[in-house]
């Protein structure tokens, strides 16, 4: 107790001091956040004054730059004013200079006209003797050109000639090649020609083919139909004669003794066979409430494992389901052989042009492309195909 009671006032201790310890840092940050409020309203009172100041300083900066501005205003003016006057001083001075200078062009201009018109005689005179010099020449020249002029007549009609025979042989050229690329290009519009007759004359067989088949099978469900209604009303009719029959027997029966009677023992242990069958049998079915999984020995390497019993509804149904996936594959490859065409000799499709072909033909277009890749009958990447996603993925018939 006394150990129990020292370890209590020793943890009360401790947490006073913890106490004491938090309501000290308490109070630090408290005065920590009061010293920072103090600071931060000095450091605003500092920059309010200084803000004051700095704008007492602009206004005084303002007033001076003013005044400097008039001082420089008016020695301005004045500057503008002596330049005024020194430049009417100048006027009138180059006004004078200006009239003398026009003086002395004056005769200048006369002695150079006196000057020009002896030179121009003396000109046309020099001239005379060249115009006469010139039409010598002229008349020398003309006669080389007219030699030179029947020589280059005659080299143009050489090489005009040559031309116009080198035009017409390219010109020829130029017009067979025309004349094969237009065949060539006429035989190619006839092949295209061909083969869009030829590919409109399959996609009508394949719609005909089609549209047979879709009548063929509505055909086949309305006969289907029809049986399967007059085999209900065979069979409701064979019940009622039955029946009607059944109790006939019973009204024309004629009373005998029990030992004349049927075998009563024999019955009995025919419907008792027959319950414990049906029991084995559910215990077995793992969909039956009486499944018993400690009575069931599944062998894995049996031949009949994972198949439906030998001539029971079920093996006739997956048989039936079959056959219909071998039809639907040989309709899907008949397709891709129809209207793909034969890359390294094998016929190809692009899954969009498949699926835009096939959607007025079956709506389990991907999955009996998923069973015809599983049985070798087509190649193409991946597993399973989507519309838009795939439109470019290659589908080849093996």
């Amino acid at each position: 107790q006394e150990e129990i009671e020292r370890r209590r006032k020793e943890e009360e201790e401790r947490v006073r001091r913890e106490e004491e310890e938090l309501r000290r840092r308490e109070r630090e940050e408290r005065e920590k956040e009061e010293r920072e409020r103090r600071e931060r309203e000095e450091l605003e009172r500092k920059q309010r004054e200084e803000e004051e100041k700095r704008k007492r300083e602009e206004e005084e900066k303002r007033k001076r730059e003013e005044e400097a501005r008039k001082r420089r205003e008016e020695e301005e003016r004045k500057r503008r004013e002596e330049e005024e006057k020194k430049r009417r001083e100048a006027e009138e001075a180059e006004a004078k200079k200006r009239e003398e200078e026009k003086r002395k062009r004056e005769e200048e201009e006369k002695k150079r006209k006196e000057e020009e018109a002896r030179k121009a005689k003396e000109a046309e005179e020099q001239r005379r003797k060249e115009e006469e010099a010139r039409k010598i020449r002229e008349a020398e020249d003309a006669r080389r050109r007219e030699e030179e002029a029947r020589a280059q007549a005659q080299r143009l009609e050489e090489e005009k000639r040559k031309a116009q025979e080198e035009e017409e042989i390219r010109e020829e050229e130029r017009l067979r090649r025309e004349r094969e690329q237009l065949e060539r290009a006429n035989r190619e519009r006839e092949q295209k020609r061909i083969q869009e007759e030829e590919r409109m004359r399959k996609q009508k067989e394949l719609e005909e083919r089609l549209r047979a088949e879709r009548e063929r099978k509505a055909r086949e469900k309305e006969i289907a139909e029809a049986e399967r209604i007059a085999k209900e009303r065979a069979d409701a009719i064979l019940a009622a004669a039955r029946s009607d029959i059944r109790k006939s027997i019973e009204l024309t029966r004629p009373i005998v003794p029990e030992s004349e009677s049927f075998n009563k023992e024999g019955l009995k242990s025919m419907w008792e066979q027959k319950s414990i069958q049906h029991e084995n049998a559910q215990k077995v079915n793992p969909f039956s409430s009486a499944f018993d999984a400690s009575a069931t020995k599944i062998d894995k390497n049996a031949e009949g494992y994972g198949r439906p019993p030998p001539g029971s509804k079920s093996e006739a149904r997956a048989k039936k389901a079959s056959e219909w996936v071998d039809q639907e594959i040989d309709k899907l490859v008949e397709v891709v052989v129809e209207q793909g065409k034969v890359v390294n000799g094998k016929s190809c499709i692009t899954f969009g042009q498949l699926f835009l072909l096939y959607q007025d033909i079956s709506d389990s277009l991907v999955g009996i492309m998923m069973r015809a890749k599983k049985r070798n009958r087509l190649a193409f990447e991946g597993d399973m195909l989507w519309q838009g996603v795939h439109d470019q993925v290659v589908v080849s018939v093996i």
